[in-house]
Parts: structure tokens; sequence; C-alpha cells
């Protein structure tokens, strides 16, 4: 990588625009010599670059090496191949992202052919290598399961030849299956091999590494935007008068980046503004965030505007309320994964009365089991912040369906967060599988029970979701699920009392209470669904009072 020295590039750059202006003048020195050296003495004076010029892009953070993450064994032995042929290849730190890339699941992509793999297209058909070799998660509700693992290949690192298992200084990759896509013929992953995750908007749940040009000047624009002095340009100017001017040479990428530039410039602002106020008022809630964060963003000068072709202000309740949206938004649809902040480390997220439902989760779970209550009780409303589950009643009407907030994917007021599968939810997630499938939280019990050497009944995985969710129709859990803006479907019980309405859980509750009593609890439950959950309880009931054998004998006819 050069390094460039910003004073003397500027001035590299000044001589080289100096002797273009000279040697373009229309003055003839041989006729007018004294005009011409005059000319001359002038344009050196004059400073045709401000600069300096500063690099935008700086190199990126060192991590481990390949023989470091080997003797902590992370990689195949295998990978010693590296070593014994290229030493600085074995030796070199790997750049940060490409270190947690490998810790995280990374994929390779390659074409095989007759002879080996080749790391670009070519008259071979596409695979995507695995370094971690294994079996795929399950998840919900899906028919097209397979837990079978992939073929395992051998090859040489320098050359991509095909290699034997028994073969000295050979790389052994596992080979994910691939479909054909029924429309441009070409091999795609259908799901995840680690997560199992499933891909709604692009052919793959999977993408390179390189984040693209776009991406990379938008991180850079902005960083040298909020390092520009400020300029004094009237009554609290945007920020603070700063003016910077990013173009394309290409019509198409300017299309693009325009509106990719505005999304994650007003993205990173509003984080900025997240991290100062938590840092400034510690411990805060929502509405007090909202409050610190409009502070934050007004100190430096910038604005919130309604969506559209004309550009109107947003004022009052109005700002309030899209701010509001556009913080939950970086909580729940847009933090997901390792893109927010709180995927970064830099944010968390806590819950008000969570400490009834860690005991509540605890005491449900196996006793080996229990030290692991908060992780998973945590790992569920995470879920379900992902998944987008916030009521616009109980989040003081933010704007749900607005897509330049939520992206086109997740912009449906309807999305919740169920304990079984509802007929009448459209948008809904559900913690109890349908027709005794696994789903991701059942399958991370039993993960957890294999880890730590516990002998786990399917029962008392469902045992485990059930305490977690009755202990969200608390009080206190009511009003944070309420105070957060999510959205969860919890049936009063049948001796439920009204509570005072002092909040808006207090409220919701009441108003569940007071329809089935008008209703009758018959009806009620039969339109919100929750008379499936009832049935299967008393049945299951039954059958457990009949014994172990019994119960299985009943369970396999019933099967048949």
């Amino acid at each position: 990588m050069t390094i460039l020295d910003p004073n003397s590039y500027r001035e590299s750059l000044n001589q080289t625009l100096a002797r273009f202006v000279a040697t373009s003048s229309p003055i003839n020195e041989v006729r007018a010599p004294r005009l011409a050296e005059q000319l001359r003495e002038k344009i050196g004076s004059l400073q045709f670059v401000k600069g300096p010029f500063v690099e935008t892009l700086p190199d990126f953070e060192k991590g481990r090496s390949l023989e470091q993450l080997h003797q902590a064994s992370i990689l195949d032995p295998r990978w010693i191949a590296f070593g014994e042929n290229d030493a600085n290849v074995w030796t070199r730190a790997l750049h940060a992202h490409q270190e947690e890339a490998m810790l995280r699941e990374p994929y390779v992509e390659a074409w095989g052919g007759p002879v080996g793999l080749t790391a670009t297209p070519g008259g071979g058909q596409r695979k995507l290598l695995r370094l971690v070799p294994g079996g795929i998660a399950i998840e919900e509700d899906e028919e097209d399961t397979d837990d079978s693992t992939g073929q395992v290949i051998y090859f040489d690192p320098n050359t991509g030849s095909w290699m034997e298992e028994e073969a000295s200084g050979g790389v052994a990759l596992e080979s994910v299956e691939l479909r054909e896509d029924p429309d441009d013929g070409a091999l795609y992953m259908h799901r995840c091999a680690a997560c199992n995750h499933r891909s709604s908007r692009y052919p793959e749940p999977i993408t390179t590494v390189r984040p693209g040009d776009e991406a990379l000047a938008a991180v850079a624009a902005q960083s040298i935007l909020e390092a520009m002095p400020k300029r004094d340009h009237g009554d609290n100017p945007p920020m603070s008068g700063r003016n910077l001017l990013v173009f394309s040479d290409n019509r198409q990428d300017a299309a693009f980046f325009a509106p990719f530039f505005e999304r994650t410039s007003r993205q990173q602002a509003l984080r900025s503004a997240i991290l100062r106020a938590v840092d400034a008022n510690g411990e805060i809630d929502i509405d007090n965030l909202v409050t610190a964060v409009r502070n934050e963003l007004r100190r430096d000068g910038l604005r919130l505007y309604r969506p559209g072709v004309l550009a109107e202000l947003e004022t009052g309740t109005n700002e309030s309320l899209r701010l509001k949206a556009l913080i939950v938004a970086e909580l729940t649809t847009l933090g997901r994964g390792r893109l927010g902040l709180e995927g970064f480390g830099r944010l968390g997220v806590n819950y008000v009365g969570f400490d009834r439902v860690i005991a509540a989760v605890e005491k449900a779970m196996p006793g080996k089991l229990r030290p692991y209550a908060e992780a998973f009780a945590r790992y569920v409303l995470k879920m379900i912040r992902d998944y987008r589950a916030v009521s616009d009643q109980h989040s003081s009407m933010i704007d749900l369906d607005d897509e330049s907030i939520w992206t086109r994917i997740a912009a449906q007021p309807s999305r919740c967060f169920t304990r079984e599968k509802n007929p009448r939810a459209k948008v809904a997630m559900n913690l109890v599988p349908a027709g005794n499938r696994p789903n991701r939280f059942t399958a991370l019990i039993k993960k957890m029970a294999t880890a730590t050497g516990e002998n786990l009944k399917n029962s008392d995985v469902l045992d485990v979701i059930t305490a977690f969710w009755k202990a969200m129709e608390t009080r206190k859990c009511r009003d944070a699920i309420a105070t957060c803006g999510a959205h969860a479907v919890i049936p009063p019980r049948k001796n439920a009392q009204p509570w005072k309405p002092t909040s808006t859980g207090a409220t919701a509750r009441n108003e569940a209470i007071n329809a089935s009593r008008y209703l009758g609890r018959a009806i009620w439950r039969k339109w919100s669904g929750y008379h499936r959950r009832s049935r299967i309880e008393t049945k299951m009931h039954c059958l457990k009072k009949t014994g172990p054998a019994p119960c299985g004998a009943l369970l396999r006819q019933a099967g048949r």
C-alpha cells in the first residue's frame, strides 16, 4: 500500500498545474520575454490546490495470522500446507474483518473442473466450500429440511488440483449443496449451511466480503464532511455550514449513489447522535433517548424531512414520532446481525421487569441449563426485536409502513410475535413450532442440553418456552413491551382482574379482559386463535397422566 504525504502531494500537484498553465498560455517568450517572465512569476505565486489532501481509505485493522488461528485450533490442521509452501502467507497478519469472517462462517467460492478448482468463473460448475464441515440447522415449518452433510473434497491449496484424502499437503473443505434457479439457470445456495437462514430478497443468504465502492465512498465522504471546519451561513445551517461535493463519472452510478449516500449519511448521523446521547446520559429509556438524540441532531444542524419528492421539514409531534421510528428501526430491523450499534458492541438493550422472566425460565430449565437462562431469554427477546414486532398503538402511533424507515421488506404494520401459530395473524412469528417440527428456539435449547450433557425431552423444551411466554404477562413486562413498541399476543388468565389504567400495558390487558367478558371466553378464544393452544395443553395433560408408556403408544397411534 502506498503511503501518501498530504503536504508533498499538494505541492507536487500545484507545480504540475502551474507548468500546464504556463505552457498553455498564448504569450510568446521570444517576442515578449518580460511579459512571459511576469506571467511565470504570477503563476508561481498562485495556489491552485488548497489541500492538504488526506487518504480516505487507511489500512484495515490487523488481526491474527493463519499460523495463530491454527495454533488456537480454529483452522483445520491441513491448512498448515500454506506454511510449508509460503511462509509469508502463513505468518502474515490478516485483516481484522477477514479474521472475523473466518470465525463466523465464511464460504469460499470456486469453480470446479476436470483437473481441480479455480478462483475465476470458467467452464466448470460453481461451488461453495465451507471451512467448518457439519450439518445444517433446521428451521421452523419447513418440509424441505436436510440433515445430511455435504461432500468433503480435498485439493492442493497452491494449484487447486484435486487430491486424495490420504495425500499430504491437502486441504479439506465441505462442498455445500447448490440448487439450480429456474429463471436464470445459475446455481445458488438455497439456505445457509450454518444457520439455515433463507433470504427473501436475494437468491442467496450470503454476500461477498467486499462492501462495494458505493459503501466505501459513503463512509469516507461522511467522515470527511464531519471533519471539515464549521462555516457560519445564517441561523443554524445544516451540518454547521459544511459543504462537500461527491461526484461520479458514470450516470448510472450517480443515480444509484445519490439515494444510497442520503440514506447512509442519515443513518450514520443518527447513530453518532445515539452514541453521544447514551454516553452523556447513561442508561436511558426510549422516550428520553428520542429527546436527547433530537438535541444532538439540532446541535449538529441536522433536520428531519418527510419522504417524498418535495422536501418538507418535520416539526413538533411529527418530528418526534419520525425520530422515534428511526431509533426503533436502528434497534430492530436495521440493527440486525453485526451491522448495527448493538452488533458492534457499542450499545446494549435492557428490559424492564427482565428479572422475573429470567427467574421463570430458570425455574423451568433442568439443572445444568439454569446458568444459561438469561442468555436464552435475551436471545428470544432479540429475535422479537429483529423481527420488528412493534405495536403502533403502544409506540405512540409511529408510522410502521414507511419504507424509507423500515425498508420495503419490513414495512408491514401487522408484524407480531405469537406463542403458537395464529391463522388470523398474517405476518407473525411463533415461539412454539407447528406440527412437532423443530424451530430455531427449540433447536437452541436442545443444543444447549447437548453441550451441557443434560438429558432433555421434547416436553421439557416446550415447558421452557411456555414459562418464558407466561412470564411476559406481568404488569412490568406488559409496560416494558408497550414502552419499547413491541407487540405480543398474551391472552388474559381465566380469573384475571382489571388493573388500574395507569399505563398503556395495563390498558391493553384490560381491553383483552373486557372483550373476553362481553364476547364470552369461548368466542374470544376462537376469535384470537387462543383456543388451539388451550385444547392442545388440555389433551397433553390427559396423556401425561396416563404415564410415559401409554402416552407414547397413544402418540404413535395418533401419528398413524
